[in-house]
């Protein structure tokens, strides 16, 4: 009865973590309206109970809608909080998905991200993001496990594809000290690729680093300024590709 289906688990390198940033690849993805599924991913504690949990789900067998939800605590658990239960702007926005799903937690700050790629690319379009304060603190177990699931409701046909690709999962260092945080160093080259959302420092995938409510800058024809912070940092050379010619 209810949702059933596979789940793995595996504990986090270097864990339990307190502060940090999970994202994945999700596809969820319907051939015909009576199909319903979930596609989850669950942060786990030192005691194997719900942290958080990220999903997006068709939960009609009359209509194909997907729903994207994000939740914070185990079910029961005092002060559980849900952060997204939606469908996106339209009733079918995030139908056919293939997209982002992205949690974080800094301090006592939750963030919630949902987001469909525009068909083809791996560009964030139809999104959602919430953010949300803890202020009792009744969240704050370290984080110590990822758990995927991909279920179907009872007997009903499931969904056609649903899939996780390209799970990360970081530790956040807080910075106290009002600092400028250390990226870079002299002579390093840094490589931003608009076209593919891709940033890369000496050849290193550095997409963490960015952060993922900033925008990719735009060189527009004739004289563009680009400032790089902060401006006693050196002398920096900056070059181009023209996406076509």
């Amino acid at each position: 009865n209810g949702w059933h289906g596979a789940a793995v688990k595996k504990s986090i390198p270097g864990g339990p973590v307190e502060d940090f940033i999970m994202q994945a690849h999700v596809t969820c993805k319907s051939k015909n309206i009576n199909e319903m599924g979930r596609v989850e991913i669950a942060i786990l504690d030192e005691n194997s109970k719900v942290l958080s949990k990220i999903a997006m789900n068709d939960l009609y067998w009359q209509a194909e809608q997907n729903f994207g939800t994000m939740v914070i605590g185990y079910d029961n658990k005092p002060g559980k909080t849900g952060l997204i239960y939606e469908s996106g702007d339209y009733p079918n926005t995030w139908n056919q998905y293939y997209g982002r799903l992205w949690i974080a937690r800094t301090g006592n700050d939750w963030e919630a991200y949902i987001s469909k790629f525009l068909p083809g690319t791996e560009k964030d379009d139809a999104e959602r993001f919430a953010r949300w304060t803890d202020k009792d603190s009744k969240h704050m177990e370290k984080a110590a496990q990822i758990q995927i699931s991909i279920m179907q409701w009872q007997d009903v046909p499931p969904v056609e594809a649903m899939t996780v690709s390209d799970l990360k999962f970081w530790k956040v260092n807080l910075n106290n000290q009002n600092t400028p945080p250390y990226i870079v160093d002299v002579g390093d080259k840094v490589v931003i690729d608009t076209e593919s959302s891709h940033v890369s420092i000496e050849g290193k995938n550095a997409i963490n680093i960015k952060d993922i409510f900033s925008n990719f800058p735009v060189i527009n024809k004739g004289t563009n300024k680009l400032e790089i912070i902060p401006s006693d940092i050196g002398t920096a050379k900056v070059t181009y590709r023209e996406r076509f010619r």
